[in-house]
């Protein structure tokens, strides 16, 4: 018998330009061999992965360094004539969004002579028992001890701060962005055990195999349970995976939903949110409807239905309230854009006379030293400050490709409509965003004195 125990994560940093962003490698989804995650170990073939589907799952990182067992549980006897052993730990993401520990256990199990093996009450021993495993996971050059179902926190927090530079100082509440959610436990066994009135056979079979589920609450977080009879060997990993993964995915819609009304996502007009809306309107429909690409596949078909079955209406609401997120943020940037022409249109009838002092000056792009002072205050260097940042945005709007640049345009643009306005103050929170790549292209098209501005306020 196996006993997966899944923690799932979800990684929120590409819908906030407050956040850090993540290191190019591991390049997920499909990580190449020799890559690592710092402290928790090597990326390896996934072995359990035969199937290949939209999962992609073939390569994980066995995280070995980054959750340590504190005591020894190599055939360890948790409840009397039931031994357990670890056989492995994994993480995956798919790159985006959805991360996902997961502990394997195996279960050996002394029977009688008369057959018997584990009753009700022992195996909802064995499952706690597991539960209430001591844990530590690295915290800053040391170790936090919790137990195996409440070590969710520490995991995430310690995902974020493995993949990010090294280097980079960390801001109060940045791992905010990376969030850890309702585990799973995933039984496996060859053996149909004795289970719970809680469990629920599902109404169908799968190559032989037959699907239990059920709901728990336990130390105050919500459990999910599957039980699988396995019949043919062959498909059992399939349908492991593909429950497993839509576990995961749900879940982090379900955080992500909350982060919404918690307003540390945002799904207004922004740039900032304009990936956020991207995987609204194109990525959720395939954790409740199978992709086209693979709708002839048994396996993905008998997982949905089972999902279908156990969640009812509740990712369904979860659903419901995603697209119309996406659909108000579409009513919002429409309203926007309409705001934003009537306040040009305003801005352009009023003159720049506001003198602000601003200490320091910078040189640019052709070796002349430029004043932050002089430029605000000059009528004719605030105008070509104007013009040049005109010119920049106009650039930058041909060359934009990415969520990152995009948002950089949209920066940039705000703080060229507070300076226009004689809002310095205003400006310099959207000047403080642009990063590199607004500087490489300032520098190429020669337009030194907003070269300078910006390098003053970054």
């Amino acid at each position: 018998m196996l006993i997966t125990i899944q923690i799932p994560i979800c990684d929120l940093r590409d819908f906030s330009v407050e956040s850090i962003k993540r290191l190019a490698r591991p390049h997920w989804p499909n990580p190449i061999g020799g890559d690592f995650i710092r402290s928790a170990g090597q990326i390896v073939r996934n072995d359990e992965s035969l199937f290949c589907s939209w999962m992609e799952e073939n390569t994980v990182c066995e995280f070995n360094n980054a959750c340590k067992f504190i005591d020894d549980i190599r055939n360890k006897e948790l409840i009397p004539n039931v031994f357990l052993s670890l056989k492995s730990r994994r993480f995956y993401f798919d790159g985006e969004v959805v991360g996902k520990f997961e502990f394997i256990f195996k279960i050996k199990v002394k029977w009688s002579k008369y057959g018997q093996g584990i009753s009700i009450k022992n195996f909802n021993k064995l499952l706690r028992e597991i539960f209430l495993l001591k844990v530590k996971v690295p915290y800053n050059n040391s170790f936090r001890e919790t137990k195996l179902i409440h070590s969710g926190k520490y995991l995430a927090e310690f995902y974020f701060k493995a993949s990010i530079p090294y280097t980079k100082k960390l801001l109060s509440k940045q791992n905010v962005y990376v969030k850890h959610a309702n585990p799973l436990i995933f039984i496996e066994s060859l053996k149909l055990l004795r289970l719970d009135k809680n469990f629920k056979k599902m109404p169908f079979t799968f190559d032989s195999s037959t699907l239990y589920h059920k709901w728990e609450t336990f130390n105050n977080i919500q459990l999910r349970y599957w039980f699988q009879h396995v019949g043919k060997l062959e498909k059992r990993n399939e349908l492991k995976i593909s429950l497993l993964r839509l576990h995961a995915s749900r879940e982090v819609l379900q955080v992500i939903l909350n982060s919404i009304r918690n307003n540390l996502l945002s799904v207004d007009s922004s740039y900032d949110s304009s990936y956020l809306n991207f995987y609204l309107n194109t990525k959720i429909d395939k954790y409740f409807e199978i992709p086209s690409e693979f709708q002839n596949i048994s396996v993905l078909e008998t997982a949905y239905n089972a999902e279908k079955l156990v969640f009812k209406s509740n990712f369904e609401t979860i659903y419901n309230c995603l697209q119309e997120q996406a659909k108000l943020r579409e009513i919002r940037q429409k309203e926007l854009q309409k705001y934003l022409d009537i306040r040009r249109e305003i801005v352009s009838n009023f003159t720049f006379n506001e003198k602000v002092e601003v200490k320091g000056g910078n040189i640019g792009d052709n070796g002349v030293s430029y004043s932050i002072t002089e430029i605000l205050q000059d009528n004719s260097q605030k105008q070509q400050l104007i013009t040049e940042m005109d010119s920049l945005l106009s650039s930058l709007k041909n060359k934009a490709e990415s969520p990152n640049e995009l948002m950089e345009v949209a920066n940039l643009a705000n703080a060229k409509l507070e300076i226009e306005n004689g809002n310095i103050e205003e400006a310099k929170p959207f000047l403080s965003k642009l990063g590199k790549w607004s500087l490489d292209n300032a520098s190429k098209i020669g337009v030194g004195v907003a070269l300078a501005f910006i390098k003053n306020y970054i």
